[in-house]
């Protein structure tokens, strides 16, 4: 396992995350965000509320993410980074970094 810290704009959010980002900031602009649009079980991340001032007096744990490789062509290195994140745990903290505009987390990557 390697600690570090990670852009929060490296790490995949998924729809619930998206659904509960917008359920609070409906105008909030994601296209900087890489999104999965599979399926996940869910509409909102239910707890968000009532941890959203919770974690804004405590340090946030560091979040687990696994690390996913890309290919991207020679030609189009230098534009696009190729290496992105999956959340295996960490999703609110993750949703309350991008409702506060904390652009980067501590992780551990597995």
């Amino acid at each position: 396992m390697l600690f570090m810290i990670v852009s929060v704009q490296d790490i995949i959010l998924d729809n619930v995350m998206v659904n509960t980002i917008t359920h609070f900031e409906p105008s909030f602009n994601l296209s900087k965000y890489k999104v999965d649009r599979g399926h996940v079980v869910g509409n909102l991340l239910s707890r968000i509320s009532s941890i959203q001032d919770y974690f804004g007096k405590v340090s946030l744990k560091p979040v687990k993410l696994e690390k996913l490789s890309l290919y991207i062509p020679p030609h189009k290195r230098g534009i696009n980074k190729s290496d992105f994140y999956t959340i295996v745990d960490g999703r609110h903290r993750i949703c309350y970094c991008i409702l506060n505009n904390i652009e980067e987390i501590e992780a551990t990557i597995i």
